[in-house]
């Protein structure tokens, strides 16, 4: 998602962008995510800040059977960004946005990358098909799920 500081004219916008982001599953980092982005821009002179609500969509394999699951995840972000002369930069505020410092000839900037950060973190250490999946015997490799086996390992 690239937002154009040059386009914007101070006062109060409303963006909405769809995309596809990848790196969203660190344990699958080629998996594709969609995302839906709700953001509301406020530019003052050389001040914007953007807040927006994430929403991603991502189908993987189940951590215990290996059939597909989809995961909903939702999070949030908040931007400031200063329009400067020279070098442009990221880092951290004490609330937890993130603050960029723009070069005006650039006026242009990429939140791509801050949208998969922020959504990283909202993705459970364990994805499952259902809260009910038994998985995969370890000795026969048959899904549980769908059948039962004979295994020694079952009866122990």
């Amino acid at each position: 998602m690239i937002i154009d500081f040059s386009t914007l004219q101070d006062g109060v916008h409303k963006v909405d962008w769809t995309g596809e982001i990848p790196g969203v599953d660190l344990i699958y980092p080629e998996i594709v995510a969609a995302i839906q982005v709700r953001a509301k821009i406020h530019r003052l002179q050389e001040v914007v800040t953007i807040r927006a609500a994430l929403r991603a969509q991502l189908e993987r394999p189940c951590d215990r059977c290996l059939r597909p699951a989809v995961l909903a995840i939702e999070s949030s972000l908040y931007v400031v960004a200063k329009l400067r002369t020279g070098l442009s930069a990221a880092e951290m505020g004490d609330d937890g946005e993130v603050l960029i410092s723009v070069d005006r000839e650039e006026s242009m900037v990429d939140l791509t990358d801050h949208i998969r950060e922020s959504l990283i973190v909202e993705v459970p250490m364990t994805i499952l098909c259902g809260d009910d999946c038994k998985g995969l015997c370890p000795q026969c490799g048959a899904d549980l799920n769908e059948e039962s086996c004979s295994c020694r390992w079952q009866s122990e």
